[in-house]
């Protein structure tokens, strides 16, 4: 099986980026119910490459652009491999003290190399961290904490008052830049949400969130968090965190920053000014299986509140007591479900064999290759740039016409070595394409990508 994996990433590029296929494709090559006898694993691997290679989207092909990366590499496949082959389930520090221990101490590692405030730190007297899926469960997870401790605190003042009323009266303030996870999750959570104004650059309006949260609490609502998109999806827009977060300070509001694609450029010096203001925020997210070489699953979450986001999960049946939890960190109580994956395992793999100057360099890499196909776009005629390229996501469309891009778009589709996605910045009506440079994609791979949409495009026009 190793050795299928490494030929599988040496030969990708042997590959289209999208499968070939119509829904339904795979009942026609598999057996309609599960063998009674057991199947060698040659013949399973031989219906691998009949049946399943062929409707595979290749994520680590160099010329998948449609979404954010999704982090492969070596050594975290080693990790996982660790982790799978030790086949433990962490429902407690006591069922696996090394799964928890090492989750506390690489994710203090990381608020080091990120220079985040020592407040998230595990050390602090509130703080630390926690492995979860993905940054759309951390938004969950910070959302029902925060309306847990106001339910608790209102009803210890008004203690007549249900809590159905008063979640009801709650409202969660985000851009439209935030990631639709946000308002699925505000949806899952059972709470109000609004949008707040952007400005040029997409980045909140803090004029607009004081004033839609002063005249919610006139019309006696209760503004309960912000949500920040540090990257965000459709634009890889920032918003300001000093900004938005003093502001929240000042209003009394919870602050949660979802960093899920833009958090790893912090471990890059060039890239720390983005962080002005953190010390204002409660909660960041950010997913090390988009660009820190540690394959999906990995998200970290860190808050400043440990011990309500424990509070609020709790529940210790006696088969999970044990004599030492007073000493340590119960990681189930911060997150959903019970059980707990060794996710810490290949991140710590990653950080050692790896280091943190190799994780810098690729990560610059990635931002150099779309800043070559900005320029290579910003060289030409008909293409203008919708977004500001700080990172490795640019928006492009052909100059002042949405449906000729949409076209285009169309006729990309059809050619299924290149793989891009398109999104629309509403405010402005325009209708754009979405390039977010691959981790395995190398200059002559991104000038090659270039030329082919930029021959579509003259062939189109």
């Amino acid at each position: 099986m190793v050795d299928y994996i490494a030929d599988y990433i040496s030969n990708i590029r042997q590959n289209d980026v999208l499968p070939s296929v119509e829904p339904g494709y795979l009942q026609k090559l598999l057996p309609d119910s599960a063998p009674t006898d057991s199947v060698s694993f040659q013949q399973t691997m031989d219906q691998v490459e009949k049946a399943i290679l062929p409707g595979i989207t290749h994520w680590h092909h160099p010329n998948f652009y449609a979404f954010y990366p999704t982090a492969f590499s070596f050594p975290s496949i080693l990790g996982s491999m660790l982790s799978d082959g030790f086949g433990i389930n962490g429902l407690s520090w006591q069922s696996s003290p090394a799964c928890t221990e090492l989750e506390v101490l690489v994710l203090d590692w990381m608020v080091k190399a990120m220079e985040m405030p020592e407040k998230f730190l595990s050390s602090s007297e509130n703080g630390g961290g926690i492995i979860l899926s993905s940054a759309s469960e951390a938004s969950v997870m910070v959302l029902l904490v925060e309306r847990n401790i106001a339910i608790n605190k209102i009803q210890q003042e008004q203690p007549h008052l249900g809590s159905g009323a008063i979640v009801d009266k709650m409202v969660v303030y985000f851009s439209k830049q935030a990631h639709s996870s946000v308002e699925r999750a505000c949806k899952l959570s059972l709470l109000n949400y609004k949008f707040v104004a952007t400005n040029d650059d997409e980045a909140m309006d803090v004029e607009d969130l004081s004033r839609i949260v002063a005249e919610d609490r006139k019309e006696g609502l209760i503004p309960l968090m912000v949500i920040l998109a540090f990257g965000s999806t459709s634009l890889c827009a920032f918003d300001s965190l000093y900004e938005v977060g003093k502001t929240c300070l000042s209003l009394d509001v919870k602050c949660h920053v979802d960093a899920a694609y833009g958090g790893a450029s912090l471990i890059c010096p060039e890239y720390r000014y983005l962080l002005k203001g953190v010390e204002y925020v409660n909660s960041f997210c950010f997913n090390p299986h988009k660009l820190l070489k540690t394959h999906f699953d990995c998200s970290v979450l860190w808050t400043d509140n440990r011990i309500a986001a424990s509070k609020t999960f709790s529940e210790c049946p006696l088969y999970l007591a044990h004599d030492l939890e007073s000493k340590t960190s119960e990681l189930r109580n911060w997150q959903i479900s019970l059980g707990r994956r060794f996710r810490a395992l290949k991140l710590w793999f990653v950080l050692n064999m790896f280091g943190m100057k190799n994780l810098q360099e690729s990560i610059r890499k990635h931002a150099n290759l779309a800043k070559l196909f900005e320029v290579k776009l910003n060289q030409s005629e008909i293409f203008e740039v919708v977004n500001n390229v700080q990172f490795g996501l640019v928006c492009f469309r052909l100059k002042g016409n949405n449906e000729k891009t949409r076209q285009l778009l169309d006729i990309l589709k059809q050619d299924h070595s290149i793989f891009l996605s398109p999104s629309i910045l509403e405010k402005r009506d325009l209708f754009f394409l979405r390039l977010a440079c691959s981790a395995h994609s190398t200059e002559e791979d991104v000038v090659k990508t270039y030329n082919k949409i930029y021959a579509a495009a003259e062939k189109l026009l």
